[in-house]
């Protein structure tokens, strides 16, 4: 199985001081849930707009075939409904991704080797399909939405961190 897919959410640093200097104002102990809470949100955000991404190949024309956004038929089971976030390296970054071993490929695109298999035919019965090389585009989904996401970092945070110095007043 393919290694998860996972995109670091790391802000430019010009954001991060301007949060930084916000964040002395705020007690020590309310920092770690300040950076919760609002890596939470916008890392939600990147889960949102993924979901409405259009997905565009070789520069900035949609595909020539099939749905132009990912599409969710499986009731979640799908690659919209396995990307999934990871707050662990608090406070200075947090990741979303997915562990669909097709995830990188959407991502990152490029030529793969196919282990040899069967495959169900449209008559019924099954056929042999030998080991084969198969390039796939581009067809980037979360690079889109995390780009997106961070022009809005210092804007979040500063709400969650003016709310936290309202809570204490």
């Amino acid at each position: 199985m393919a290694d998860p897919l996972q995109l670091k959410l790391v802000p430019n640093k010009k954001d991060f001081a301007r949060v930084d200097r916000l964040m002395e104002s705020v007690s020590p102990k309310a920092n770690r849930s300040i950076w919760k809470r609002g890596m939470t949100r916008v890392t939600t955000l990147v889960q949102s707009q993924v979901q409405g991404h259009t997905i565009r190949r070789r520069g900035t024309a949609p595909p020539s075939r099939g749905p132009h956004f990912l599409t969710n038929r499986t009731g979640g089971a799908g690659i919209v409904g396995s990307i999934a976030t990871d707050l662990s390296n608090l406070p200075r970054s947090a990741s979303v991704g997915t562990d669909k071993p097709y995830g990188r490929v959407h991502e990152e695109g490029g030529t793969f080797t196919i282990p040899a298999h069967s495959r169900r035919k449209k008559s019924g019965g099954r056929a042999n399909v030998r080991s084969h090389r198969a390039t796939f585009p581009r067809r980037a989904y979360l690079q889109p939405g995390v780009d997106q996401t961070l022009k809005q970092f210092a804007p979040i945070m500063i709400e969650v961190i003016e709310a936290e110095m309202r809570k204490a007043l």
